[in-house]
């Protein structure tokens, strides 16, 4: 629901949405004020009064840019809803979202509340059969549709329109070209029908089919050898090739069979043994076609005079001769006769024995010979139980493809020959391959027939001339996840198929493949966008599987997971140390120790100050650390708030018997006694209760025990005005500076100031470190009594008057005044007449450095014409204006 507010008429309040400002727009230029509870301007005319009579014109509405508007039920035209989803098609989308209502073609995004749509606009394909991919919105050249198929890239196919053609796809554009035929060497050729290269014509001879170029034996005569060359048939005398034995058989046509022996016009079989044809004493053997005959060998006689029977080879010892009776006949000796119940056994009676045996038979050197009287015959074959005469031709019965032939005695069977099959899925026709049909997959399919590939109904196929031509049948689906039913080769954009679910028209599931995400089905095309996190219940949650901060076992601070319980350091200031708590995070900074130096550094890192320390030589000391220096003897330094104090030991002499230890700068007492006390190992007292006064008995390396006195050490305060100086109470040795000391700065490397505490020490900024030495005095020849110290001096000096000092070629006497310039003013003290030094002081007008500081931020530095003989040594002193510093400066002339 919407409404108007009363105070505003133009505000339009709409819940989940909030307050919305009403756009107005007039097409007039004269407007009336809004009507009441409304909140634009109309224009006059909407009820003009014409001859008294009221005419009503519908009020013209100005467009509104939004697809749905909200139509108020108090005003005429539609106002702009401002929503953060859009509707379409009865579907409601997310601000921001995207989605293709009418397939990959298009595309829509809520922007603002409303659906805004594009189509895609193709480019133009560079190949002449582009392909449109299932799925995409523009056709590609990575395959080619050809005759509504769609052919792989590279793939070779023919056509039913041009069937001696061979077409390939490269890169979306189908080339065709005429198969090439292969050369042949005959005059009289032709091309079949249906076939696209001519062929030699063939040759039929005795019933028989021959190709072009077959050479084969004549039917009618076995010796002969024929040709078929352009349909005609071309036969001439087999040539013989010469025998390889000395005793061959006669072939079918030539004397050249080795497989036996003819010897004597009989033939013998090989391994066969028979005696001479003329000569009965020698034995013959066939062996490969050769003869070879030898003598018979006879056995010994034991008789003394055998003798040699005619018709015998062997001589016999005499013996009886006798009759025989055989089957109830009598036979005389040496008689030979038939075998009365077998034509095919011959006997013979010897000395009354009958001996019968089988009748010589000619070997049969085929391999079927026929059974022929008493021996078997190559006149004739017998194959199968069934006898052939030689010559005849015949089909084996068990294999209708094999033909076999009779020839003296011998059946060859042999494989019809068949022509040539040239092509990839030819089928069986009677004994020979055919082109006429195709056998694909197992089934067998007539030339010129489509059929769907078994495997995927939206493959096509196509036998032609024994090729199979398979092909993809096009889908125009104009979505991205169409469902597919069983059996069907094109989805539907009615529903959706995703990851093995099928959903209908607006049905949203999570994303199998990420939980994180849900999926919605839109007209065939599914969406998947990340869902919206639910809000955390505490301020530093964990992101969970999904990427959302909602857990609070653990926390995430600065884009780090802790665990809870986990203390870490900041991140950003190590300094700092936070623990985690139920996914709330808790950081606090540790306390420093408190330090009692006055110059405190934090090092780079660390997170509390610690005191500055010195530097001297080269070397770190620490604060309130104390040393010898190495370059002079008896002298030792001190580090007192980043200041380096370097003086001589000052000896005390409170004992009244001294001894000398080698190694120590003053004498020390010859026991620890003092003033009848005791005092034992490292105890410490100062005597005449003076706090800058210290003996320590202390135990020497050879195990006595001495007074070690010397008067304490004060740091120096470099440049701490007088009137800052403080001195503590009665048991305090050294004075204090009431404000901070001065840092020695890279500015100040190198300069040199009196301390002003004591003038006897010269600071010298150096290695970021005040380090303040102590001045050695020059030995006086003037009498004690005729000494004095002048303030802010630290030498004595004589009281000669006479003694004068020469600046510039010009003499001064003693305690005599001049001035150099408006900033510098001398005064002459005069010292020892034979002393080697002569000293002048030179002041800076601190009046005039401070009217220097008042006229202008930055300080004049008065220059000097002194020549490089003098030694400049400086003291910083502070001036009315704290942005402004003034130098005094004191000359120490070399005479």
């Amino acid at each position: 629901d919407s409404w108007r507010s009363v105070e505003s008429p133009c505000d339009i309040c709409q819940c989940l949405v909030g307050l919305t400002r009403e756009q107005c727009y007039t097409p007039c230029r004269n407007p009336t004020a809004p009507p009441p509870n409304t909140c634009c301007p109309v224009c006059e005319g909407g009820l003009n009064c014409f001859s008294g009579n009221v005419i009503c014109n519908e009020e013209k509405c100005p467009p509104v840019r939004c697809s749905n508007p909200i139509r108020h039920p108090h005003l005429c035209c539609p106002v702009l809803q401002v929503h953060t989803t859009c509707e379409l098609d009865g579907v409601e989308y997310d601000e921001g979202s995207n989605w293709q209502p009418e397939g990959p073609c298009s595309s829509c995004t809520c922007v603002n509340g409303e659906a805004l749509c594009t189509r895609t606009q193709c480019a133009a394909n560079n190949c002449l059969h582009p392909t449109r991919i299932t799925g995409s919105c523009c056709s590609v050249c990575d395959s080619c549709t050809y005759n509504q198929r769609v052919y792989s890239n590279g793939q070779s196919f023919a056509t039913p329109d041009q069937p001696c053609h061979t077409c390939t796809c490269l890169h979306g554009t189908v080339q065709c070209e005429r198969q090439s035929c292969p050369q042949l060497n005959c005059r009289d050729s032709y091309t079949p029908p249906g076939d696209c290269c001519p062929r030699c014509r063939d040759c039929s001879y005795e019933n028989r089919v021959f190709l072009n170029g077959d050479v084969f034996p004549n039917p009618v005569s076995v010796c002969e050898e024929c040709t078929c060359v352009s349909g005609r048939i071309d036969c001439h005398q087999a040539q013989c090739s010469e025998p390889r034995c000395n005793a061959p058989m006669p072939g079918q046509c030539c004397q050249n069979n080795c497989n036996g022996c003819s010897y004597a016009g009989k033939e013998y079989s090989n391994g066969q043994q028979f005696p001479h044809p003329t000569d009965s004493c020698r034995t013959c053997s066939c062996t490969n076609g050769n003869v070879q005959c030898l003598m018979k060998r006879c056995p010994p006689l034991t008789c003394s005079n055998p003798h040699v029977i005619q018709g015998e080879c062997c001589p016999q010892c005499p013996a009886p001769q006798s009759d025989c009776v055989y089957e109830q006949s009598s036979y005389s000796h040496l008689e030979h006769f038939s075998d009365p119940n077998n034509d095919c056994r011959s006997c013979a009676c010897t000395n009354g024995t009958v001996r019968c045996k089988r009748k010589r038979c000619p070997f049969a050197h085929c391999s079927h010979p026929i059974q022929q009287d008493c021996c078997r015959s190559c006149e004739g074959c017998l194959y199968e139980d069934q006898q052939r005469v030689n010559g005849e031709m015949w089909d084996n019965p068990s294999e209708p493809c094999v033909e076999c032939a009779c020839r003296d005695g011998s059946v060859q069977c042999q494989r019809k020959r068949c022509p040539p099959s040239n092509c990839k899925h030819p089928v069986q026709r009677d004994c020979c391959m055919s082109c006429g049909g195709c056998m694909y997959n197992g089934r067998e399919y007539l030339d010129g027939t489509e059929f769907h590939d078994g495997s995927d109904p939206c493959v096509v196929c196509r036998c032609y001339g024994g090729d199979v031509t398979c092909s993809r049948i096009p889908c125009d689906e104009k979505c991205s996840h169409p469902y597919k039913p069983p059996r069907q080769c094109c989805g539907e954009c009615d529903r959706c198929s995703y990851n093995g679910a099928v959903l209908i028209n607006g049905q949203s599931i999570p994303d199998p493949g990420n939980p994180c995400y849900e999926c919605i089905c839109q007209r065939g095309s599914v969406q998947c966008r990340r869902k919206r996190c639910p809000e955390a219940l505490c301020p530093n949650p964990v992101a969970d599987a999904c990427g959302c901060p909602v857990l609070c076992d653990g926390c995430n601070f600065y884009g780090r997971d802790c665990l809870s319980g986990e203390q870490f350091a900041h991140p950003t200031d190590s300094c700092q140390r936070c623990s985690c708590q139920a996914g709330e995070v808790h950081c606090a900074v540790p306390e420093c120790p408190k330090l009692t130096c006055v110059h405190q550094v934090t090092d780079p890192g660390a997170c509390c100050p610690h005191c500055r320390g010195c530097v001297y030589a080269g070397e770190e000391h620490t604060e309130g650390s104390s040393w010898f220096a190495d370059s002079t003897p008896c002298m030792t330094c001190m580090c007192m708030d980043g200041v380096t104090t370097c003086s001589e030991v000052h000896c005390l002499s409170p004992c009244v018997n001294f001894i000398s230890v080698p190694g120590e700068c003053c004498p020390m007492c010859a026991d620890c006694v003092f003033e009848g006390k005791v005092y034992g190992p490292g105890d410490s007292f100062h005597p005449a209760n003076d706090p800058c006064q210290i003996c320590t008995c202390e135990v020497m390396p050879d195990g006595e025990q001495h007074l070690k006195c010397y008067r304490k050490q004060c740091p120096s305060l470099v440049d701490c005005l007088k009137s800052n100086i403080l001195f503590s109470g009665p048991d305090s040795c050294c004075p204090v500076c009431a404000q901070p000391l001065s840092n020695c700065t890279t500015a100040l490397i190198g300069n040199e100031v009196l301390a002003t505490d004591d003038p006897c020490f010269t600071c010298q900024c150096k290695d970021l470190t005040w380090t303040c030495l102590h001045k050695v005095c020059p030995l006086l020849t003037c009498p004690l009594n005729e000494q004095f110290t002048p303030p802010d001096s630290c030498c004595p000096m004589c009281k000669d008057s006479e003694v004068s000092c020469l600046y510039q070629g010009t003499v001064f006497h003693s305690n005599e005044h001049w001035e150099v310039d408006e900033c510098t003013s001398c005064t002459c003290l005069s010292g020892d007449t034979s002393s080697s030094w002569w000293m002048s002081s030179m002041m800076w007008s601190l009046n005039c450095c401070i009217q220097k500081c008042f006229r202008s931020t930055t300080v004049r530095k008065c220059s000097s014409t002194l020549s490089p003989k003098y030694t400049l040594i400086t003291i910083m002193e502070s001036a009315l204006d704290a942005s402004c510093f003034c130098f005094i400066t004191s000359l120490l002339i070399h005479s």
